[in-house]
């Protein structure tokens, strides 16, 4: 009887790593504070960044900013963003608790090779997990 709970458990478990590692970055949904940003940008008070399943927002206050659609996969920690009317930012990101670390290349440019790369304008953004409002 053990056994067989214990193969149950080994099975459900390896079930629910795949289907949470193959969804569209769960992980990443929610409020999130701006700890560091791009060197040359300015950090506006207030300013946040709220990630719904398909899309990325920026906010001062409850003013959105900025909307981003994205997708994500989480198994090769890659994310690709697009604004309208704009080209696709290709970028790559690390989940560290409740810290997001994320490399995004300019618009039309190479997805960043690393997270500190700034080749090709890449940009280098560390967020850290927010209570929601």
């Amino acid at each position: 009887m053990k056994i067989l709970l214990l193969a149950a458990l080994l099975i459900g478990g390896t079930y629910f790593y795949r289907d949470k590692m193959s969804g569209s970055g769960e992980d990443l949904q929610g409020r999130w504070k701006v700890a560091s940003m791009p060197e040359g940008w300015n950090k506006v008070p207030a300013m946040d960044v709220m990630v719904t399943a398909d899309e990325i927002q920026i906010r001062v206050g409850t003013l959105i900013t900025s909307k981003l659609q994205y997708t994500v996969n989480p198994e090769n920690q890659t994310i690709d963003a697009k604004g309208p009317g704009k080209d696709s930012q290709l970028g790559i990101y690390e989940m560290d608790g409740d810290t997001l670390t994320l490399s995004v290349g300019a618009e039309g440019k190479p997805r960043p090779k690393s997270l500190d790369s700034t080749e090709g304008g890449a940009m280098r953004w560390v967020l850290e997990r927010a209570p929601p409002l």
